[in-house]
């Protein structure tokens, strides 16, 4: 059934019971008052929570200007390349067209306030979907809306500083079943038990019934506005670091730090349990075997580590330019050593040299995930354990399979060799997490080793189907049991954001004013055409040359170049316009 083309305006519909419910004027909530029994108690919850001011710590930017089409930029895009790989290239093209096809307006009326990346998912925009996606999108600043997707979320903030992973795209509210419905404390809806895609049936008092109850051991100072469900994966202050290396944006940190910061004590009052640890519940990973032994997840526990962390940089970005935050930060230091040091004591299993989730008694989980790699990018494990994590990484019985890297390792139970959804399948945002947490400890060969990997494989994959995946098989080449089409969406990390910066190896620094050029292992011709950093812009190419390669940049602008040979060696040039050197190999 199609909506009558004289509602579209209205916008918004959900399939109920074999029928559509139409929200109009008059029923501002159509959706959500449908789904729940009209005059209940629950039902006046949600309109209270969804109608309260929100977005107090927030500061939107001046109307933003009208996108371009995407023809008239075309030309004007980051283009990478390398020699032997066409197929690198013409998946890269095909992601960034449905990338660019994906930018939405808000619709009239809506409380959102600027343009979007879709997620590419339901029609609704995600937290972590939409911070994932602007860890590559920046390339294309200042043609997509890239970061500023994300102060949709900083706009409907709530005024206890929690944000909802997940809203409707349409009017801005928060999803039905992630907002807390009673006055009963934390709960999750889909604890355990979660299916993908499907919402019960059965009646609302029923389903209140039967959520789990989380007990902290303490009284949070507010009473939640959102469920456990509507908390997960703590990665937007690290998105909004990534832009500003890319864009030198010191106005947009400013304006961004006091609702990440007020999101922060948000979920440090309203998920943090009397152990120190964060209550922890599914976190997007939907049908992962360790749901059922979740109490306080692994990756809960290190984002919140690296979200202090990230919070620290931010702040002490601002000070070097003068712009201090006024914030207390005390709280951030001591969450982010006292947290560290708890995951390694209780977290860490030194028999089985691997991470785990924690159950609500606090006794670690049988099964290993990749939810464990987050003490890489969050810097809490210690060398040693990195190492120990590295070995897992590089067992071709665990974690190294033909397309890395699995989300459940080969050698666990419940691992899926064509994917399963959360149960092996190889998914863009932890490739990500992953080779971000390896190159922060140095481990650059096994990051660009993971990263061509992923690169390789969707290449691959997009050569014989025409698209790219949500996710895709562990064993071997393809989508697995994954249908989901076009997903750009994050999974453009690897065909755009790998390909530039570990296949072609290109990556900026807007504060130093600095490009870094990885060259890769193999001699060959290597480069990226219309390199956009810091308001610069760029051609650069590398062509082999005896025993290295003869670097010629096109470029009107100043700024320092470290090339990096495969060894190591590091050469540091101050480019003023066009430049062309040789560069040895050894």
């Amino acid at each position: 059934m199609t909506p009558p083309e004289d509602d579209r305006w209205f916008g918004c519909w959900a399939l109920r019971m074999g029928g559509y419910w139409k929200k109009t004027r008059e029923n501002p909530m159509g959706r959500e008052v449908h789904l729940l029994p009209q005059g209940s108690v629950w039902a006046e919850r949600y309109r209270t929570i969804q109608t309260a001011p929100r977005g107090q710590w927030f500061t939107p930017e001046p109307e933003p200007a009208a996108m371009p089409p995407f023809d008239e930029v075309r030309s004007r895009l980051p283009g990478p390349y390398i020699d032997g790989r066409p197929d690198f290239r013409d998946c890269y093209d095909f992601c960034v067209d449905v990338l660019f096809r994906n930018r939405r307006e808000p619709d009239e009326g809506s409380p959102l306030v600027t343009p979007f990346l879709d997620a590419a998912f339901n029609g609704n925009i995600f937290f972590w979907d939409t911070a994932f996606i602007t860890m590559f999108a920046r390339l294309f600043h200042p043609y997509l809306p890239g970061i500023r997707s994300l102060d949709n979320f900083y706009a409907r903030q709530h005024d206890n500083g929690e944000i909802c992973r997940e809203i409707y795209a349409d009017d801005g509210l928060d999803f039905l079943w992630w907002t807390n419905l009673d006055d009963d404390g934390l709960y999750s809806f889909f604890h355990r038990g979660w299916q993908q895609g499907a919402i019960e049936a059965e009646p609302i008092d029923q389903r209140l019934h039967s959520v789990r109850r989380i007990d902290l051991g303490r009284e949070p100072s507010t009473q939640p506005r959102l469920t456990l469900d509507a908390h997960n994966n703590f990665v937007f202050a690290w998105a909004e670091l990534l832009s500003f290396r890319q864009t030198g944006d010191i106005g947009r940190l400013e304006r961004v730090f006091p609702p990440l910061y007020a999101y922060f004590q948000a979920v440090d009052d309203q998920l943090r349990h009397s152990s120190g640890f964060y209550a922890t519940d599914w976190a997007s990973m939907d049908n992962s075997p360790r749901n059922q032994y979740l109490g306080f997840g692994v990756d809960t526990a290190c984002q919140m580590v690296l979200f202090a962390e990230n919070l620290l940089d931010i702040a002490a970005t601002l000070e070097r330019h003068g712009r201090g935050t006024g914030a207390d930060l005390s709280l951030l230091v001591e969450r982010q050593l006292g947290l560290r040091d708890l995951v390694n004591e209780h977290m860490w299993d030194e028999q089985r040299q691997f991470y785990f989730d924690l159950d609500e008694n606090l006794e670690r989980s049988p099964v290993r995930t990749i939810a464990a790699f987050w003490a890489l990018i969050s810097g809490v494990a210690p060398i040693e354990r990195a190492h120990a994590l590295v070995r897992a990484l590089e067992d071709p019985d665990g974690f190294a399979r033909v397309h890395m890297v699995p989300t459940v390792p080969a050698d666990e139970p419940d691992f899926d060799p064509e994917g399963g959804y959360w149960r092996g399948a190889v998914w863009a945002p932890t490739n990500q997490m992953v080779v971000a947490g390896l190159d922060r400890y140095g481990l650059h060969d096994l990051a660009r080793r993971i990263a061509h990997n992923h690169v390789d494989a969707l290449a691959r994959i997009h050569d014989g189907t025409g698209t790219v995946y949500e996710c895709s098989a562990p064993d071997h080449v393809g989508p697995g049991d994954n249908n989901r089409r076009d997903f750009i969406g994050w999974s453009g990390i690897g065909p755009i954001g790998f390909f530039v910066s570990h296949v072609v190896g290109v990556t900026a620094d807007a504060e130093a004013n600095c490009i870094t050029w990885q060259l890769p292992e193999r001699q060959v011709r290597v480069g990226i055409d219309n390199y956009w950093f810091f308001g610069k812009q760029a051609d650069l190419v590398a062509e082999p040359t005896g025993w290295g390669w003869t670097v010629r940049l096109v470029t009107d602008d100043e700024f320092i170049l470290r090339v990096v040979s495969p060894s190591g060696r590091v050469e540091t040039r101050q480019i003023n316009g066009d430049s062309t050197f040789w560069f040895s190999a050894e």
